[in-house]
């Protein structure tokens, strides 16, 4: 099977992209670079920079995260490619990262299930602490931490981060591609959540690694208990609050998801309203995005 890698750039730190580049290119048939930077010098610099081997394609400024990846869909599909990596410029995938998420894939697929895409368990850069994979209940949620569970478990989960996921353009084509409305976050959470509605479930492969930052920056803050979360700009919280309301919208979005995003987006109000950050910014990108969520704007802000 052929896997074309899609790095997702936006005003990169040049050597740290060429760390992903390195880490990937072994381990691929191909490596494209889809870059969002708006400005034409420092998109030239990225493209002469870029190692061999490596395609760059410049999107002609800031068009999101999810035209991106519909860029990438279809560059991966004219050139005869079977599946479709995805990462993000700060991500740098283990040596057999990709093996693994083949691996399962593959084996996934020969027990006729239907697979919406599979993703690796990724430490964060700064603290070394490990995601985990998670399943949503309406009252409780069940996480599986790769560390606790065997080296070659393979679990479902409702949703993947984007950075690091396989996916097959057969299921592509019948799932459909990004939704480009939602511009920057949800982008990947949208899409397993249509996939799932139509049969398709994620996995999460515990052999399968990567390193990956959260957040501009980590604060530890107590809120009932001691919690390390990642910190956005402040037009991201606008994009995750307009977008989680613009995804309650739509009638294949499950209730157990909905009660699980409110409930974070609480936790957000009370993180960045009251300890985090610039809190008058952040609270007033949090009320404009609940504004424009419910009024169905979409795009760019």
């Amino acid at each position: 099977m052929s896997i074309a890698a899609a790095i997702v750039t936006y005003h990169p730190d040049i050597d740290k992209l060429n760390s992903v580049i390195k880490a990937v290119l072994p381990q691929v048939q191909h490596v494209a670079l889809l870059d969002n930077t708006d400005d034409e010098s420092s998109a030239a610099r990225i493209r002469y920079g870029a190692p061999a081997g490596v395609s760059y394609h410049w999107l002609g400024g800031n068009k999101g995260v999810a035209a991106a990846h519909n860029t990438a869909i279809h560059l991966a599909r004219n050139r005869g490619m079977d599946f479709l990596l995805l990462l993000d410029q700060d991500s740098v995938p283990d040596p057999d990262m990709i093996r693994h998420l083949e691996h399962a894939h593959r084996s996934l697929t020969h027990q006729h299930v239907k697979v919406a895409a599979v993703g690796p368990a990724y430490r964060d850069q700064k603290t070394g602490s490990e995601s985990f994979f998670i399943k949503l209940g309406l009252m409780a949620s069940r996480r599986y931490f790769p560390s606790l569970l065997p080296h070659d478990a393979i679990v479902p989960s409702d949703t993947l981060i984007s950075s690091g996921t396989l996916m097959a353009l057969d299921t592509i084509d019948k799932v459909g591609q990004m939704d480009e409305s939602l511009f920057i976050d949800h982008i990947d959470t949208e899409w397993f959540l249509r996939a799932a509605s139509m049969g398709y479930t994620a996995f999460g492969v515990c052999a399968a690694k990567m390193t990956h930052s959260l957040g501009e920056r980590l604060v530890n803050v107590w809120l009932g208990r001691w919690r390390t979360v990642p910190v956005h700009p402040a037009f991201r919280i606008y994009y995750i609050f307009r977008n989680s309301i613009a995804l309650y919208k739509r009638d294949y979005t499950p209730l157990r998801w909905i009660v699980f995003d409110i409930k974070r987006l609480i936790l957000m109000v009370l993180l960045f309203g009251l300890f985090v950050g610039d809190r008058f910014e952040q609270i007033a990108m949090i009320a404009k995005g609940l504004q424009h969520g419910l009024s169905n704007r979409s795009g760019a802000l």
